[in-house]
């Protein structure tokens, strides 16, 4: 049979190692395919460069101008303290960032240069703001309370307790009696500790002179009870004690008490002791001798006294509850001090920055700390209004000192 090469060709197939091509329709419309993505590859590239602002164009320093004032606006909103505040210039310090305790200092400030720069612990200024035509810092301020307490200090000597009333009736006082009159001053809520300084007591001889009358100090629990061990101890020469009564001073060394410890006088003929037992107390006086001596009772309640309890044997007691001793107790109390004062603070900082080629950026700052301004009162914000105003009227003047209009 017959047949042409391309038939013959078909019937056996393509040749061994031969290699399959592309018709010149396939090659013609892949390449229009791949012009069409070159081009709207390259559109998509020149829209993104038109959309990024040059360095230097007016929408990159405005851009820069933005980010300055919220920059600014965010650390300013947490000054703790302001150490300047004037119209192109604000130093202040922000809680500690960098753990070492230590709070940090920030100062924004415009340069002759028309810059602004950020300057954080005296670094070095740093460039925030670029090509800069006015930088103007604005404040609201108000008022607040401020409440300083002072290091406790001791007080002048006072009178802690007072039964100087003499008109009451007189108890014999010898080597068994022992009178406990309890005291608790009134303290204010600032007292820290107080102490007893001295005593005076109403006194007189009864006999011959055979030791002393002492009086002790010991601290006493809410039952006005005495406890634990004396705390100091005075006594007077029953040689200096007279027939007749009269006031003999007993002063005390050093002792600290709380100010919700009660204290009592512990008054005998001889030395003694008193044991807490079980809520109750025993008192075991010593010395020796008969010779008494004479105390007397104020008629009158002690106005800071509490109770007084006299045994004329050292077992029995007697309650005096409408008396006191004739007694007058001296004492300090030791307290701090506070004072309230009215301070100036700064509320929130009126923020404006004016770059070349761009409007105006501006923002308030609240700040929450609210600081104290201890220098001259800072500048207020500009108000709007009067701007606006202002500029129509700079506007107008410059065209009439032009020739520009007739007025």
């Amino acid at each position: 049979m017959n047949c042409t090469p391309r038939q013959l060709r078909s019937r056996i197939g393509p040749r061994p190692g031969a290699r399959p091509g592309f018709t010149i329709i396939e090659l013609v419309v892949a390449s229009g395919i791949i012009a069409l993505l070159m081009v709207a590859v390259g559109g998509s590239v020149i829209v993104a460069a038109k959309a990024t602002p040059m360095a230097g164009s007016s929408e990159s320093l405005y851009n820069q101008g933005v980010a300055a004032v919220q920059e600014m606006s965010r650390e300013v909103s947490q000054a703790i303290t302001i150490s300047e505040a004037s119209a192109a210039k604000l130093a202040f310090t922000v809680p500690d960032r960098t753990g070492d305790g230590v709070a940090e200092s920030i100062t924004y400030a415009l340069t002759n240069d028309n810059r602004v720069t950020r300057n954080i612990n005296s670094a070095g200024e740093v460039e925030i703001a670029a090509r800069v035509k006015g930088l103007n810092f604005g404040y609201v301020t108000g008022l607040r309370t401020q409440t300083t307490t002072t290091a406790a200090v001791e007080g002048a000597e006072q009178v802690l307790f007072s039964g100087t009333d003499t008109t009451g009736a007189e108890i014999a006082f010898d080597s068994n009696s022992v009178a406990i009159q309890s005291i608790r001053p009134i303290l204010t809520p600032e007292a820290t500790s107080w102490r007893i300084t001295k005593a005076l007591m109403l006194l007189k001889s009864d006999g011959l002179a055979t030791g002393s009358v002492r009086l002790n100090v010991y601290r006493t629990d809410s039952t006005n009870t005495p406890v634990g061990s004396s705390l100091a101890m005075a006594a007077q020469s029953e040689l200096l004690i007279g027939s007749s009564y009269n006031w003999r001073t007993f002063s005390f060394g050093s002792m600290t008490l709380a100010p919700t410890d009660g204290a009592a006088i512990v008054a005998t003929h001889g030395s003694v002791t008193i044991t807490p037992s079980g809520g109750s107390v025993l008192i075991n006086t010593g010395g020796s001798g008969s010779g008494g001596r004479g105390i007397h009772l104020s008629n009158v309640i002690a106005d800071r006294g509490k109770s007084l309890s006299i045994s004329l044997n050292g077992t029995s007691w007697t309650d005096y509850v409408d008396n006191s001793l004739a007694l007058e107790v001296y004492g300090r109390i030791t307290s701090t001090s506070t004072s309230t004062t009215t301070i100036q603070t700064i509320d929130a900082v009126d923020i404006q920055l004016l770059v070349a080629g761009s409007k105006s950026i501006r923002t308030i700052a609240v700040v929450g700390p609210r600081p104290a301004y201890s220098t001259s009162p800072p500048p207020p914000p500009p108000n709007l209004i009067e701007d606006i105003i202002g500029g129509v009227g700079g506007i107008i003047g410059g065209l009439l000192g032009g020739g520009l209009i007739s007025p």
